[in-house]
């Protein structure tokens, strides 16, 4: 098992992370308070972080995408300042509206709502260059 100290003395290498409690606190709200999520409760501990939080879809029905990305650029900016107007155009560029990559998929053929199917739970067509696992 791989030991990971958030803050606190690691009473192995005798280490001190004290200087992290602060930063992580901080990402906690900022992650709060940028996306649509509300944080009752947490607590910074030496090696976890228990968290209390509810998700508010209502507090985000109104976001359109541009809003999504600069919210997401908020907690995930890039290295480099002069990359962010790249990252934001690259990521808001598709603006069509997402589609299934093949509308041969299905998730649950019309026979298995009744309880009925042997097929199973999913399928997608054979294509090109896929070989089918059935005999």
């Amino acid at each position: 098992m791989r030991q990971a100290w958030l803050c606190g003395r690691d009473p192995e290498t005798g280490k001190d992370y004290k200087h992290l409690k602060d930063k992580v606190e901080a990402r906690i709200l900022k992650v709060g308070s940028v996306f649509a999520v509300s944080n009752y409760s947490y607590a910074v501990m030496s090696n976890h972080l228990p968290a209390e939080v509810s998700l508010e879809p209502s507090s985000a029905m109104n976001w359109t995408d541009a809003d999504v990305v600069d919210r997401s650029l908020q907690v995930f900016p890039t290295k480099e300042p002069e990359q962010m107007a790249l990252k934001r155009e690259r990521l808001l560029g598709n603006t069509e509206p997402w589609q299934p990559v093949d509308p041969g998929w299905r998730i649950c053929p019309g026979s298995c709502a009744a309880g009925m199917s042997t097929s199973p739970a999913w399928s997608m067509p054979n294509t090109a260059g896929v070989r089918s696992m059935s005999p």
